[in-house]
């Protein structure tokens, strides 16, 4: 629980330990599953890149955020899962009412700082379409 984040490259057996634990901890992590273990890869789509597929899907169906990286020029694998860090502010939105299928459970608020919205660019956006508006009336 106190590890910062998590880190596996071609780690085998470790693979699936690996993503899950980050997932429930909700850690950062990267990883590189293993490109020769098709002992790994799912029935349905017995390729490196079905078994990547599948490890995203799985994961990120336990409360994951996981993303593919694609790793352009990589000796064995080309493919990085990764989870990044949560940012400060989202820790509170995230909670077992938004697994919830129930619609009251899953209305939240979200309070997003300022500088998060400039640096998105959004800020500029509402304030321009705030002026478009006030221009009409």
């Amino acid at each position: 629980d106190s590890a910062s984040a998590i880190v596996s490259l071609y780690g085998d057996e470790a693979t699936e330990p690996s993503l899950n634990f980050a997932a429930s901890l909700g850690k950062p992590c990267a990883l590189i599953p293993c490109n020769e273990c098709v002992r790994f890869f799912p029935s349905q789509n017995q390729t490196y890149d079905g078994y990547v597929q599948a490890c995203i899907e799985q994961v990120n169906q336990r409360r994951g955020r996981f993303e593919l990286v694609n790793l352009i020029g990589a000796p064995f694998s080309r493919a990085l899962l990764v989870q990044p860090p949560l940012p400060s502010w989202a820790g509170p939105l995230i909670t077992e009412d938004a697994t919830s299928m129930d619609p009251v459970k899953q209305q939240k608020s979200l309070n997003v700082p300022l500088d998060v919205l400039k640096e998105m660019g959004v800020l500029h956006q509402v304030i321009w379409k705030m002026e478009v508006a006030r221009q009409r009336e």
